[in-house]
């Protein structure tokens, strides 16, 4: 095989093994979305917002204002899964980086 030859080879092993990185990049994405919305799907604050509207409406008229943190805290058990996205979109980035480059 000529020099050249075994460095279209050397580069289409490289790409190849880029691209399986990206398909188990879209997979593990694919899995932390079906985990947010199962998440979502079992998620129900309702109960929450009533018990903290109940102890709200002896004294004040009762505003959405007034849920914010319980909104926030019902929130927060998605903030990991939105960090591991990004941790998935920083990799690809790089990945897709590393082929620009290449080719």
């Amino acid at each position: 095989m000529t020099p050249q030859g075994k460095q279209t080879q050397a580069h289409s092993r490289a790409l190849r093994v880029q691209i399986e990185e990206l398909d188990d990049l879209h997979r593990t994405r694919e899995q932390i979305v079906r985990r947010a919305q199962k998440r979502a799907a079992a998620d129900d604050v309702r109960g929450r917002i009533l018990q903290a509207a109940t102890g709200f409406e002896r004294f004040v008229e009762v505003e959405p204002v007034l849920f914010e943190d319980v909104l926030d805290e019902e929130l927060a058990k998605y903030d990991r899964l939105l960090s591991e996205m990004d941790d998935v979109e920083k990799r690809q980035n790089g990945i897709l980086a590393e082929i620009q480059v290449r080719c």
